[in-house]
């Protein structure tokens, strides 16, 4: 049996090269047209009228603008800064007098908060299980569902 020894040439299936020859006259044809058209608007222009008809008003000599107000002490300003809002935090101030609204430090809310617990909102979230007292030990397996045995009703 002989061998077939291969026999260099180009991919034949690839780009036909009638198609690229096309593209190439079409894009050269569109480039042309598209200066001709540019060309002939430009003509038709009336260059005797000037662009911009407004002339701008000459600036005041008098006038400077301010220089910019820049910060020259970061750290001092932050410690400021941070300094406010701490006291701001560790104080107590009415916030809406009206309203009954009043600003306290955090640690005293926390304490307000465990020694009353949180206040009624007039609204009710049913929970999942039975109750269980603070402390007690969390029941272990889910709750069992009041759904019917099909599932959703």
């Amino acid at each position: 049996m002989p061998e077939m020894v291969p026999t260099p040439s180009h991919e034949r299936s690839d780009v036909s090269a009638r198609g690229a020859a096309w593209f190439a006259l079409s894009l050269v044809f569109g480039v042309a047209l598209t200066a001709l058209l540019v060309w002939w608007m430009q003509m038709r222009l009336d260059h005797s009228v000037p662009v911009w008809p407004h002339q701008p008003t000459p600036a005041n000599p008098q006038f400077r603008s301010p220089a910019p107000v820049l910060q020259t002490a970061s750290t001092e300003d932050l410690k400021i800064f941070r300094a406010a809002e701490d006291k701001a935090l560790q104080s107590c101030e009415w916030m809406d007098r009206k309203a009954g609204v009043i600003r306290i430090p955090l640690d005293r809310a926390r304490e307000i908060i465990l020694q009353r617990g949180l206040p009624e909102t007039g609204t009710t979230m049913p929970l999942p299980g039975p109750p269980v007292a603070p402390g007690a030990n969390q029941p272990t397996q889910a709750p069992v569902s009041n759904l019917p045995k099909g599932g959703a009703p």
